[in-house]
């Protein structure tokens, strides 16, 4: 996650880099920590980078009891940002969005 932060830091594009860095971080997600999720996820969204499987396994991700609870409000907020950004119009996406307004509302 840092290496890919300090890409887009730099507005660095390397698309071969997000391409196999977005396979390596869909595969690995659930072991990442939020906030090497969140520099993941800024980082392909700051580049402007899409990446199809890396949001597929955001949206699971999200779903999952629980899922969101270790994550703060900047880390929410980059997870919300991306997924505006890049989640399709799918089922999927919908439960994603639709968990992130409920932990959201919780705190209210």
């Amino acid at each position: 996650s840092n290496v890919l932060w300090a890409y887009a830091t730099l507005r660095e594009d390397d698309p071969k880099l997000f391409s196999v860095a977005g396979d390596y971080a869909a595969n690995l997600l659930e072991s990442f920590k939020p906030q090497e999720r969140a520099n993941v996820l800024w980082s392909f969204r700051t580049l402007r980078f899409s990446h199809l499987t890396l949001t597929a396994a955001v949206c699971v991700a999200v779903v999952q009891q629980g899922a969101l609870n270790d994550w703060s409000g900047e880390q929410l907020l980059k997870l919300d940002q991306y997924l505006q950004d890049f989640a399709p119009d799918t089922p999927a996406a919908w439960a994603a969005t639709t968990a992130l307004d409920e932990r959201h509302f919780a705190e209210v």
